[in-house]
């Protein structure tokens, strides 16, 4: 245990100590010329390839470039979904210009990336002088493979700017059906006299009602317009309408400042230059309802072009109880989020498992093509000639304004008698290594003895926790209020010599009467005389050889009676004396000189004690022990009725073991329902969930009963199982910077409790370490290093204690649990539909507002849902 403690805390110190931008590790920049050999006033690309997370970058800040003359600009991004994650990267061309001859320098550029600057590295561009072997012509400078479109005459267009510079937006048409793509063209025009002070501010226009997607890289070229020539940077977008009726899209903006070559006081304009806001006018759309007429019954939903739908069959051969991956390829010419996926039943001869989705658009010219493969994995049940039934589907043809039907050919295979003797997992990877199924294997069975783990009470949220939280700090408060006191105290000698002047005193008596049992007159003499001028020493602070005299101005100064300073003075005499008295009367001399002194001092102590020695030092340090003590013995919570509930749990199980899955959920949730908290409850519902095929409520059984018990095997396995079951896949939490991986380290080997006992660990060694030096009985310098130790990691324990208790009990963990949700870009359902989730997608919370709540998937996805189609943890 202790070694497993200390690993832990050094890799909580190690893992909170990383660089918290582990996103350092997930961006990369990279640039590239795109010419081998380049020469003065012949135009070349140089791209920034950005990878890494695709939200909240900016495009590049591009410094003026004296050297070079920028052309024209363009970007394309390529982003994918496949299983939950989601990988991206976005590159940014730039026609550039050399403006001479000579190796010219193009300086490092600013990315920014969620807050973050990266900068590339300088590049350095040989330019070979225009004589020197040039091609002709090539003093123009136009993207290869492209020329910039123009408004047609049939288009709806707008635009604002004047001769020297104007921008366009025009569309490919004014009437489309709901799903079919319409073409966004925005061009900004300038004479090639003309050039910016920096990179023009572009602001794309509104799209509501539209689902958007870029259509490839800008266009950047040359073109007359009016007989005027101009340099032209075009952008396209692909735009889907979401919802019928007379839609709206809104006015672009250019926001830029001119710098004119052609202008003779170029010299002294230095960085100045004019500004110019240009706006274009919104574009209004008409979109058409699908008609209701004809549509099919298995219409869901698709608008396409050029549709094909295609079975891939595994080519064999097939053998009874293994597997068999089936593959549906969709491909065709539209949104490629509105692809829905076909439907398919292998029959009773097969048992089926939920597909994975392998999705991939790109641009055809200026139409975006998709082509999604469906795997579905089934087994045959049983040897002999089966049939695997085609797939048919239904879609919306814009080009034919019609409803159209596809599907495939029935399959029939031939599956052999399995050859193994004893069923044994099957393993295979469903074409990614994150997702792997045992399907020779089914989930652990559910827990039945002990019934209950007891690991549901929240330890950060009892009365112990807080109990022991508390205690150290008046502990150590009392003790340094002791320790002052008694530094204090041992700094006064006279006064600690006279608090303790009636023990030494009486120490001196009980001498004395052993001498007088023991017959030596002599010693009993000395030791009585002793303690009485001792005490009167240390009391009054006499000189030791004082006289009667001086013993009785000074009982006179402390305000004892004349009759009581007779009687010291007398007794002294007598004790001095008493050694020369005859050896008959010795005995009972001694009797009477052991009893008066005894009773003097009792009568002096009023007189002479002065102030007694204050002890709340150390009763403020003993008490919140006492406190412990006395809070320990009703830490424990009131007990619950453990009879019922574990008759009630075993209930459910018998439920379970004979096959009834509903009825022992019913029984199990009731507790649930009560606020019993406990990782078996939770597992074994899960196992309950999943055996009905609720895959989405057993991820969130399961879940609930990993925070309690994060190293319970059986039910990561289970855990593991579900989420490969589920449509979208298993979506592996591999990866990430070495924050992430050792934070995901800690939260597999530690529950929110355990950290926080660990925590309470520190807390009170620290203490120990602290009192140990406080009282003085270990050198500060040897406590140096151990309590350094603690110093460092009690902040980070207690950090790792508090976001795991805030991750697993905010409320802001989810599971999905309707069989689909389309994810909306805004809350309501005239918003446009950015993709869609499948029942156990697992979720985070940020926002809720009415029926609908902003949830996140991942780094990159985000968007609205309804309320009530998830469960929270």
């Amino acid at each position: 245990m202790p070694f497993r403690t200390a690993s832990i805390a050094l890799l909580a110190l190690v893992a909170l100590w990383a660089p918290s931008g582990s996103l350092a590790a997930e961006v990369e920049l990279k640039t590239h010329l795109g010419e081998r050999e380049i020469y003065e006033g012949q135009s070349f690309i140089f791209t920034i390839t950005v990878a890494g997370p695709m939200r909240g970058s900016d495009a590049p800040r591009l410094p003026d470039l004296e050297e070079f003359a920028l052309a024209g600009s363009s970007s394309s991004s390529n982003f994918s979904f496949v299983n939950g994650r989601t990988s991206s990267t976005k590159s940014y061309r730039y026609t550039l210009v050399p403006l001479k001859s000579g190796n010219l320098r193009i300086p490092a550029i600013a990315v920014p990336v969620k807050g973050k600057i990266y900068r590339t590295k300088p590049v350095t561009v040989s330019v070979k002088p225009a004589g020197a072997g040039a091609p002709s012509g090539a003093t123009t400078p136009v993207t290869p493979g492209a020329t910039p479109a123009a408004p047609t005459e049939e288009s709806t267009s707008s635009g604002a700017g004047d001769e020297r510079v104007f921008i366009r937006s025009w569309l490919d048409g004014e009437k489309v059906y709901v799903g079919q793509q319409l073409t966004h063209h925005f061009a900004l025009f300038r004479r090639p006299t003309v050039n910016f002070l920096g990179t023009p501010q572009y602001a794309p226009p509104e799209f509501a009602g539209f689902w958007s997607e870029p259509l490839g890289d800008e266009i950047s070229g040359y073109r007359k317009v009016s007989g005027q020539n101009y340099a032209v940077t075009e952008l396209r977008r692909a735009l889907f309408p979401s919802q019928p009726g007379r839609l709206e899209i809104g006015a672009a903006t250019v926001h830029l400042r001119l710098r004119d070559r052609g202008n003779r006081f170029e010299f002294f304009a230095f960085d100045s230059g004019p500004e110019k806001v240009l706006r274009t006018q919104p574009l209004p759309v008409e979109v058409l309802p699908l008609p209701s007429e004809g549509k099919p019954a298995d219409f869901g939903g698709t608008v396409a072009s050029d549709l094909r739908l295609e079975m891939i069959v595994d080519p064999g051969p097939f053998e009874e109880g293994q597997p068999i991956s089936v593959n549906i390829v969709l491909s065709g010419y539209g949104n490629p989020r509105a692809f829905s996926e076909p439907s398919f039943d292998p029959g009773d001869a097969f048992k089926a498992y939920d597909s994975e989705l392998q999705s991939e658009s790109r641009v055809d010219q200026e139409r975006i093509r998709v082509e999604k493969r469906f795997t579905r994995v089934i087994v045959p049940k049983q040897a002999g000639q089966l049939s695997l039934p085609g797939v048919a589907y239904s879609w919306f043809d814009p080009e034919q304004e019609r409803y159209r039907s596809t599907g495939t050919k029935v399959r029939v295979l031939d599956v052999k008698p399995s050859t193994r003797r004893e069923a044994s997992p099957v393993v295979f990877g469903d074409l990614t290594p994150e997702r792997v199924e045992l399907l020779g294997r089914d989930i652990h069975h559910i827990k039945i003895d002990p019934p209950l783990a007891g690991d549901g009470h929240r330890f950060p949220r009892s009365a112990a926790f807080w109990t022991f939280l508390s205690l150290p700090w008046p502990l150590l408060l009392g003790t340094l209020i002791w320790r002052k006191r008694r530094d204090e105290l041992l700094a006064d000698a006279a006064g600690f010599r006279a608090r303790g002047a009636r023990k030494s005193a009486d120490r001196r008596l009980k001498s004395a009467e052993e001498a007088r049992a023991e017959g030596d007159y002599d010693r009993f003499c000395a030791e009585l005389a002793a303690g009485l001028r001792g005490y009167l020493v240390d009391r009054l602070a006499l000189a030791a050889g004082f006289t009667s005299d001086d013993a009785e101005s000074a009982l006179a100064a402390a305000g004892a009676p004349s009759t009581l300073s007779e009687k010291t003075t007398r007794l002294l005499a007598d004790c001095d004396h008493a050694r020369y008295a005859p050896g008959a009367e010795r005995a009972t001399r001694m009797d009477a000189l052991l009893s008066r002194a005894a009773e003097l001092l009792t009568e002096l102590d009023p007189h002479t004690a002065g102030k007694p020695g204050r002890r709340r030092g150390l009763v403020s340090g003993i008490l919140p022990l006492l406190v412990l003590a006395t809070m320990l013995g009703g830490l424990a919570d009131g007990a619950r009725a453990s009879v019922d509930i574990e008759t009630r749990m075993a209930e459910g199980s018998s439920r379970y073991e004979a096959g009834d899955f509903v009825g022992a959920t019913g029984a199990w949730e009731s507790l649930a329902r009560e606020g019993l908290e406990d990782s078996r409850l939770w597992y074994n519902l899960g196992n309950a969930y999943f055996q009905e095929g609720r895959i989405g409520e057993a991820i969130l059984g399961y879940r609930r009963a990993l925070r309690l018990a994060p190293r319970d095997r059986e039910l990561r396995d289970n855990l593991s199982l579900a989420r490969a079951r589920r449509p979208d896949g298993s979506a592996g939490d591999a990866g990430g910077g070495f924050t992430q991986r050792g934070w995901r380290w800690v939260r597999r080997s530690l529950s929110p409790g355990e950290l926080a006992v660990l925590g309470l660990i520190l807390l009170w060694t620290g203490t120990a370490l602290l009192l140990l030096g406080i009282l003085r009985a270990v050198s500060w310098k040897r406590l140096r290093w151990p309590l350094v130790a603690v110093g460092l990691l009690l902040p980070l324990i207690s950090a790792a204690a508090w976001t795991a208790e805030w991750q697993d009990w905010s409320g802001n963990e989810a599971v999905l649990l309707a069989p689909v949700v389309a994810v909306n870009s805004g809350p309501g359902e005239d918003f446009i539909t950015l993709f869609e989730i499948h029942e156990g997608a697992e979720l985070r919370v940020r926002e809720e507002r009415g029926n609908w709540v902003r949830v996140s998937l991942g780094e990159d996805l985000e968007g609205w849902i309804p309320r009530g189609s998830f469960g929270k943890l």
